[in-house]
């Protein structure tokens, strides 16, 4: 049989010792808290949606549901789920800052957004599954399953596995943070309508079993379309704010999506920093962990030809000069506050000017046209920039049309070899654009899954 923990290991850090087996078959020793004893339902499942928002409680919900749902596949015992805890064992999963006296004694640290904490008190007949975000909770639900045997290798329900559980107890004390802050690996074409729903809330599932980001909170996409939808009468009214073309016009009639920005123009520098401050207050409504917007120009290649932009260097430099001056300007009012950016296209080459702390960039795996391999390309970014991330594509139709042996993303080797070398160079983050083509892809997509 293949073994899939020789191939792949999950690029999670333990930084508590795990205490026991997790859960065994037979009796239940003092330091223990039973779930299910003898074929019958000891303890219930809570989701604890204190300090959390309602698409929060919600995801709350839904992890405590597949966590009852997944055992009862497993034993034919359902346990029931509660919004708070009665007298019975309970499994608690919630906020870190719902429970912080028990995430301090853990020792989980309150800045990983998806960092979380197993935590089991014997002495209360409590399990705490605790994330420092409601999708850090769902991570601590994916690793119980996971230590309990279950397994999710491709979306289809044909490739998940489900272990035979008579008696389920747990005696786990662990804290783990990610080395990477992302890890999506997202399908780009073909699943948006209404009758593939099923299909995607299979990848979905896949994705969370096996801790990988579906909420994520750093933002590189190409951004200049929005920005121009969200300011349409400013760029109507002044021209100039779009980039110089080489006939001498303004970039002004393409699709917004296509246009270039003149990055020296002081009114665009203001008009895009107020309005990338007005997005981040508007993302922290819904989720307030939020620090980071995207500053990434358009799709394509392109710059501004104006004179003060020739001044600011290669056309590297001049995107890099907008995004240096929006920085600063939102880590001013806020300290937290990060612009993202892709290495892409006409600014793909590292900058030859320095870059605030506070900005984060991606580097495109693919349209490669600089005279560096791509590993020496990132390793020359690593040298410029304080965070880096891969932006990288596993899967695209066009380019491997789904054969076997085509898609990046089904290479086994690849993912091992260079996701562990990525990551000792700064990487923190991978964001695996791919198809939904899993007869092909399954097996690295899944070692890809478990290396990130």
């Amino acid at each position: 049989m293949f073994d899939w923990k020789i191939i792949a290991q999950k690029a999670f850090t333990i930084v508590a010792a795990v205490i026991g087996t997790g859960c065994f078959v037979g009796h239940c020793h003092a330091d223990e808290v039973s779930l299910i004893k003898q074929g019958q339902p000891i303890a219930c499942v809570v989701a604890d949606s204190r300090n959390t928002t309602a698409a929060g409680a919600a995801l709350l919900d839904e992890a405590a549901r597949w966590l009852v749902e997944s055992l009862q596949s497993a034993s034919g015992v359902a346990l029931p789920v509660l919004a708070e805890a009665d007298d019975r064992p309970a499994l608690v999963i919630a906020r870190a800052d719902a429970w912080p006296e028990i995430a301090k004694v853990a020792e989980l640290k309150s800045t990983g957004f998806d960092d979380y904490t197993i935590s089991t008190q014997a002495d209360q007949q409590r399990i705490y599954v605790l994330g420092n975000s409601e999708s850090a909770a769902r991570h601590g639900v994916a690793d119980l399953l996971r230590r309990w045997g279950f397994r999710w290798f491709a979306p289809s329900p044909k490739w998940h596995v489900t272990p035979r559980i008579q008696d389920l107890s747990v005696d786990l004390n662990v804290t783990e943070t990610p080395r990477l802050i992302e890890r999506r690996i997202w399908y780009a074409y073909g699943m948006s309508g209404d009758d593939l729903k099923p299909l995607m809330q299979d990848y979905q599932r896949w994705a969370a079993a096996n801790r990988l980001t579906l909420q994520g909170l750093t933002r590189t996409g190409h951004s200049y379309g929005n920005i121009i939808s969200r300011n349409q009468e400013a760029f109507a009214a002044n021209p100039e704010l779009s980039a110089l073309l080489p006939d001498g016009t303004r970039d002004t009639q393409r699709s917004p999506n296509a246009r270039k920005f003149c990055c020296s123009n002081p009114r665009l520098i203001e008009l895009v920093a107020e309005d990338r401050r007005q997005l981040l207050e508007t993302d922290r409504r819904s989720i307030p962990e939020a620090f980071m917007v995207s500053v990434d120009p358009s799709d394509g290649e392109g710059t501004c030809h104006c004179a003060e932009c020739a001044r600011l260097g290669t056309t590297t430099d001049r995107v890099f000069h907008l995004a240096n001056e929006v920085a600063k300007r939102l880590r001013k009012d806020d300290p937290r506050a990060w612009v993202g950016l892709y290495a892409y296209s006409s600014h793909r080459m590292p900058p030859t000017i320095d870059v605030e702390p506070n900005v984060y960039v991606q580097v495109a795996m693919g349209f490669n046209r600089t005279p560096y391999s791509l590993p020496e390309l990132v390793e020359r970014w690593s040298q410029r920039v304080h965070a880096i991330g891969l932006r990288e594509y596993y899967g695209v139709e066009a380019w491997d049309w789904g054969l076997p042996g085509r898609a990046r993303g089904g290479r086994v080797d690849y993912h091992r070899t260079w996701i562990p070398f990525y990551a000792d160079r700064k990487l923190n983050g991978i964001n695996a654009e791919t198809n939904a083509n899993w007869g092909a892809q399954a097996l690295g997509l899944y070692v890809a899954s478990q290396l990130m």
